[in-house]
């Protein structure tokens, strides 16, 4: 995972990872995100404790969206953004300074969603377009006095 990949190398692995399962360091990864340098980042599986917190964000959000007729989407880790904005002339180098992340639950505005062309709703090579709302979720232990309950305050 040294090594930088480029935007069709990170979409066939992560492809590949659909049917399949990888081990790293003991934990299973089936999804990759890719930092502003070209770096895989691997994103172990979540419990189920985990996956249904995130199943209850999304239903809530989901039906905010359509309570309050925002218009949006509302997408699991399942879908990925392109965040960055950075360009380059150099074809090698044109995904410096962008990253691919999958947030747990993520909401999308109407406009930026219906805006969207078929490179941006179907692959990541289109321009970067962003969630103006995401979380993630993360499993901090049930002692309410640990440090990263406090790291998640600040």
């Amino acid at each position: 995972l040294e090594r930088t990949y480029t935007l069709e190398e990170f979409e066939y692995i992560n492809s590949q990872l659909k049917n399949r399962t990888l081990e790293i360091d003991g934990k299973p990864i089936n999804l990759f995100e890719l930092d502003e340098n070209g770096k895989l980042i691997p994103m172990p599986q979540a419990t189920y404790n985990m996956e249904l917190v995130v199943t209850e964000i999304a239903a809530q959000l989901r039906n905010w969206n359509v309570y309050t007729r925002q218009g949006g989407g509302v997408t699991t880790s399942q879908g990925g953004f392109k965040f960055g904005t950075e360009e380059s002339e150099d074809e090698i180098t044109t995904q410096a300074g962008k990253k691919i992340r999958a947030p747990d639950v993520a909401f999308t505005p109407k406009d930026t969603h219906r805006n969207l062309n078929e490179q941006q709703l179907w692959t990541f090579k289109g321009e970067p377009f962003t969630p103006i709302f995401v979380v993630e979720v993360g499993d901090i232990g049930t002692d309410t006095t640990n440090s990263a309950f406090i790291k998640a305050d600040n």
